[in-house]
């Protein structure tokens, strides 16, 4: 599960910050164990293991430009101070070089479009890209569980509005 919100406001301008290039009004954050996340081809079931069992110590966040998917994202009811936290904590996730700018890999799933940083945190089985969701979720103020392994917990502690600048995306 990730979160989608706009690109650019007033106060920031995420595809800047991120190194991304093309065309999109949103950009879709995820998390995720480093070597399992970047990894290029298919599902491996031993590198997922790996991740929930073990990981690497490492995780990434996957930032994607892109355009709005009212067919698969969910709307969450949200005030621009909500969006404001929702965008600290993602640049408090993203590790950063010396010189304050994310610590980019590489491109990811979406070329230009798209970037692996490398983030805070350790993922497992009892902190996954839902857990994740859920915390930056929380930091706005909702009340949302303590464990949310499934994308599920975080759908159903959340207020769906018919629109919305942030989106989920299961």
């Amino acid at each position: 599960m990730g979160l989608v919100v706009p690109v650019r406001s007033a106060t920031y301008d995420l595809a800047t910050e991120f190194g991304l290039s093309g065309d999109g009004d949103v950009v879709e954050i995820g998390w995720g164990d480093s070597t399992f996340y970047t990894m290029n081809a298919g599902f491996d079931l031993i590198l997922g293991a790996n991740a929930l069992f073990g990981g690497s110590h490492s995780s990434v966040l996957h930032v994607q430009l892109r355009h709005r998917d009212t067919a698969n994202d969910v709307p969450v009811m949200i005030n621009d101070a909500d969006l404001e936290g929702i965008v600290r904590t993602l640049r408090q996730t993203a590790q950063r070089s010396a010189d304050g700018r994310p610590r980019v890999i590489g491109n990811g799933y979406g070329g230009a479009s798209s970037t692996f940083v490398m983030a805070h945190g350790d993922y497992s089985i009892l902190n996954t890209c839902n857990q994740w969701t859920s915390d930056v979720l929380l930091a706005t103020g909702r009340s949302m569980p303590l464990w949310c392994p499934l994308p599920q917990s975080v759908l159903w502690n959340i207020e769906v509005t018919p629109s919305s600048d942030a989106m989920l995306q299961p």
